[in-house]
């Protein structure tokens, strides 16, 4: 009995050598996993996609428009900035014309200056804003999705265009 069962782990092991042997292919196989550099872009505020420059697959180059937001809202605020801006510029000259002539205080010059100041730092936030209501690709690559649709809405929080890097700098 003893001896049968040296025999049968003889001949399962001469089958489990000789397997390998019977694939006829002479390719060699090779097991692993494949990585890409991703890179996820969102918009850096709410808003309706107006329109959509990139499509699933399109190669993408550094700096190309992937989407734009809607911008009215944007742009209304730059144009009421630019009253304020308007009308401090014209306080500050009116203010300095009385200072001048000792019609004026010195702190009515003071406030008008930061006033308009004030204005002038509001208009460039209004107008980093409404800059960037576009989206641009920060690398070149190629698309693997891009989420949003025309017409839809997407937010900071949501992955709006996913691509796979090709350019060296994003490495």
């Amino acid at each position: 009995m003893r001896a049968m069962g040296i025999i049968l782990a003889l001949v399962l092991g001469a089958a489990a050598l000789a397997l390998p042997s019977c694939n006829s292919s002479s390719e060699p196989t090779f097991q692993g996993w494949i990585e890409a550099n991703l890179i996820f872009v969102s918009p850096d505020e709410t808003g309706r996609v107006e329109t959509l420059h990139v499509r699933e697959g399109d190669t993408v180059g550094e700096r190309a428009p992937l989407f734009t937001l809607d911008d009215d809202l944007q742009k209304a605020d730059v144009n009421q900035v630019q009253a304020q801006v308007t009308n401090a510029r014209q306080a500050l000259d009116r203010a300095q014309a009385l200072l001048k002539t000792s019609a004026g205080t010195q702190r009515a010059y003071d406030d008008a200056e930061m006033t308009l100041r004030t204005a002038e730092a509001r208009l460039n936030s209004v107008q980093t804003r409404l800059a960037r209501r576009k989206v641009f690709s920060p690398v070149g690559g190629r698309s693997a999705s891009s989420s949003p649709k025309p017409g839809c809405r997407t937010s900071r929080s949501a992955i709006s265009c996913a691509f796979i890097a090709t350019d060296a700098r994003a490495s």
